[in-house]
């Protein structure tokens, strides 16, 4: 593959690789099982947003030393993910920024059923308390959880700055139910051991997470002093099992998700459209993401 990494002093090192999303394509997992690879070093906390700038989360104004300090590691690889680098035009810039700062920097994007994502997507931020809207006043208020599922567009804009060799589309469904072949691919790509397995890839993570709200009760404590203690404490992995544990007595049922005929057929439409526009682009099939309109 043409612009091989290469080895960089451990107190200079940037990104070899990010995974660029899409939120809710099971980006959690990759980025756990990347985590596990003896030779692959991921920045902790997940999600830096380095190369976002102006919303919630964003760390570009932590500045450049701030985003070394993430890949201080003799590991071969160091990689991030955020998932936020998929969401052009709400999110704009990202592109050029990556391009600037790592131009050899390989991206990995995973993609999911538009309508299975974005239904995730809205119950993530009814679980984390991002939000208590209906679906429909959501959407209208969140341009970003639209743009995060159209595919071909967000694809289309790191091919502006980034050849096809340095990006690797790969089906969420994929690497959910055949997790060693999608990794075996993965670490081929990154230039790593690809033989490497563990039982560790048998776990999925925040599979089913969607399902249930957490009360406001439950709110205050996942932000509690204790449970951040703990989230510094232990490892991700760990963490992820105490807390599914602690939120399990303060989950509630989540509102239903209704759209009007209208705007779920226009929804509809513009999903096929962009995964066409994916499939034209990169020329794989990716049977997985053919849009299934809720009923």
């Amino acid at each position: 593959m043409e612009n091989s990494i290469k080895k960089t002093p451990v107190d200079l090192r940037l990104p070899d690789f990010i995974v660029v999303g899409a939120t809710k394509a099971g980006t959690t997992s990759l980025d756990q099982y990347l985590a596990m690879h003896p030779e692959i070093h991921m920045a902790r906390p997940k999600e830096p947003r380095f190369f976002t700038v102006g919303n919630s989360g964003s760390n570009h104004h932590r500045g450049i030393d701030w985003y070394r300090g993430l890949f201080r590691s003799e590991r071969r690889r160091c990689g991030e993910t955020s998932p936020q680098y998929t969401h052009w035009p709400t999110r704009s810039g990202v592109v050029d920024r990556i391009h600037a700062l790592v131009p050899a920097c390989r991206l990995i994007y995973l993609v999911r059923e538009p309508w299975s994502r974005i239904r995730s997507h809205y119950y993530m931020n009814l679980s984390t308390g991002n939000t208590d809207l209906k679906f429909v006043d959501y959407l209208s208020q969140t341009p970003h959880v639209l743009d995060a599922g159209c595919y071909g567009t967000q694809y289309l804009q790191f091919l502006k700055r980034f050849p096809k060799q340095q990006i690797l589309v790969l089906e969420s469904a994929r690497l959910q139910k055949d997790t060693r072949s999608a990794l075996r691919e993965v670490f081929t790509f990154l230039e790593v051991d690809s033989t490497f397995d563990t039982p560790g890839f048998d776990h999925q993570f925040h599979v089913g997470s969607e399902k249930a709200g957490l009360s406001d009760i439950g709110h205050r404590i996942m932000k509690s002093a204790g449970v951040q203690f703990l989230k510094r404490r232990l490892s991700p992995w760990a963490f992820y099992h105490v807390r599914q544990i602690l939120k399990k007595p303060f989950l509630r049922p989540t509102p239903p998700f209704d759209l009007p005929q209208s705007l779920k057929d226009e929804l509809n439409h513009r999903f096929q459209q962009e995964v066409e526009l994916l499939r034209s682009t990169t020329r794989l099939d990716l049977p997985s993401i053919e849009p299934r309109s809720p009923q």
